[in-house]
C-alpha cells in the first residue's frame, strides 16, 4: 500500500511534521513566542487529525522555518518563512518547491494559495520561482496591508483533446522542440510534424491505451504535459510508461517539472498504478533530474538515437514504484528537465 511521505529531504535541508519543542524557534521567527506554543500544538493535533500539515524546515533536525499549510473551506494556504541565512541560500524557495509538490501529488485537489505583502518582494520572488502565479483579481486589503495572492499550477487529466486543447498542445510541443527539448523530434521540426504526433496520441487516448496529464496555471493555460501509456498485457497491468514529459521553456526556474511529474504520480496512483518506467534521450541533466524525483536507471541502449550526424546519444530506461519514497536529494539537479 502507498503511504504518503512525512519526511521530505532536499539539498541541505528536510521538511518534517512539527513537534512541540519547535515551538520557542518558531516563536522567534514570527516575534511572538508566547503564541507559538498554542500554533504549532494546533499544527501537531492537524498532523495526527488529516495526515498532513504545516512542515517544519530543518536543518540537522534543528528548526530554520516552515511552510504553513492551512486547508480551507475551498483551498489549502500556504505561508513561508525562515531565518534570514536560509532565506539568502535558497533554501526557503527550495522548501517550498519542495512543499508545493507534495501538495499537488498528495493533497486535497484544490487551489494552493499564498499571500504576500505588497511591500514584500523578497517571498513574493520565493513563490514565483515556486511555480505560484500572481492572481490580481483575488488582491485585497486587510489590517491595513496590500496583499497579492498568488496560486499554484494545478493538474488535470485528459482523454481526450478538445480543438483548444489540441491547439494548446500542439503550441506547448512545439515550443519544447525548438527550444531543444527532448521530446521526440529534431530542433526547428515543422508544426505539421507535432501535429500529425498529436493526432497519433489522440487515437491513442480515444483507444484507452494512453492517459495524458496537463499541467496548467490558475488561468487554465498549459504550461506541462505528459502521458501514461497502459501495456498491452495484462502481466503488465500494474505498470504505467510515461511518455513525452515537457514544461514550457518560457517559465523556467519555476519548478514546473517537479510538479508535473507530481502530478503524473497523482494520475498513476488513482488508476492503482505501482510501478512506472520512462525513457529519455542522454544529454544534459536529464538523469539528475529524474533521480530527484525517484527514479533509478535500469538499462541503456548506447548510441541508438541519431539527433544529426556524428551525434549519437543514448536511450536510457529509468523505472519507479510508486509505493518508494525517494531518496534525499543531494545533487542540487534542476527542477525541470534540461534542454537538449
Amino acid at each position: 500500500m502507498t503511504t504518503r511521505p512525512t519526511t521530505i529531504a532536499g539539498v541541505g535541508l528536510a521538511l518534517r511534521p512539527p513537534r512541540a519543542e519547535d515551538a520557542d524557534a518558531l516563536g522567534q521567527l514570527v516575534g511572538d513566542v508566547d503564541r507559538s506554543h498554542d500554533v504549532v500544538a494546533d499544527w501537531v493535533r492537524r498532523w495526527e487529525r488529516d495526515g498532513f500539515g504545516s512542515w517544519v524546515v530543518a536543518v540537522e533536525d534543528e528548526p530554520v522555518g516552515f511552510v504553513g499549510v492551512r486547508p480551507r473551506e475551498d483551498d489549502i494556504a500556504l505561508t513561508v518563512r525562515s531565518t534570514p541565512a536560509v532565506a539568502a541560500d535558497g533554501r526557503a524557495r527550495a522548501a517550498l518547491r519542495l512543499a508545493v509538490a507534495d501538495a499537488i501529488e498528495w493533497l486535497p485537489d484544490v487551489p494552493l494559495r499564498l499571500r504576500v505583502a505588497e511591500d514584500d518582494p523578497t517571498t513574493c520572488a520565493v513563490a514565483e520561482s515556486s511555480g505560484l502565479v500572481h492572481v490580481p483579481e483575488d488582491d485585497h486589503e486587510a489590517r491595513g496591508t496590500r496583499w497579492q495572492v498568488l496560486e499554484s499550477p494545478y493538474v488535470r487529466t485528459f482523454t481526450s483533446l478538445p480543438p483548444r486543447a489540441r491547439r494548446s498542445l500542439v503550441d506547448l510541443w512545439v515550443r519544447v522542440n525548438d527550444a531543444g527539448g527532448a521530446v521526440g523530434f529534431v530542433a526547428g521540426a515543422p508544426r505539421e510534424d507535432v501535429e500529425a504526433e498529436v493526432e497519433r496520441r489522440e487515437d491513442g487516448l480515444a483507444s484507452g491505451h494512453l492517459r495524458g496529464v496537463g499541467l496548467m496555471t490558475p488561468a487554465g493555460d498549459l504550461v506541462g504535459a505528459a502521458f501514461l501509456r497502459t501495456p498491452t498485457t495484462p502481466l503488465q497491468a500494474h505498470i504505467r510508461s510515461v511518455e513525452s514529459v515537457m514544461v514550457d521553456p518560457q517559465r523556467r526556474g519555476a519548478s514546473l517539472g517537479r510538479h508535473l511529474m507530481a502530478g503524473v504520480h497523482r494520475a498513476a496512483r488513482d488508476e492503482g498504478v505501482e510501478i512506472l518506467t520512462l525513457d529519455y534521450r542522454d544529454g544534459v541533466g536529464l538523469g539528475q533530474f529524474y533521480a530527484k524525483v525517484g527514479y533509478t536507471e535500469v538499462g541503456r541502449q548506447p548510441g541508438v538515437i541519431r539527433v544529426a550526424p556524428g551525434d549519437d546519444r543514448d536511450s536510457v530506461l529509468l523505472w519507479r514504484r510508486l509505493a518508494e519514497t525517494p531518496a534525499p536529494d543531494q545533487t542540487g539537479a534542476p527542477e525541470e528537465p534540461e534542454r537538449r
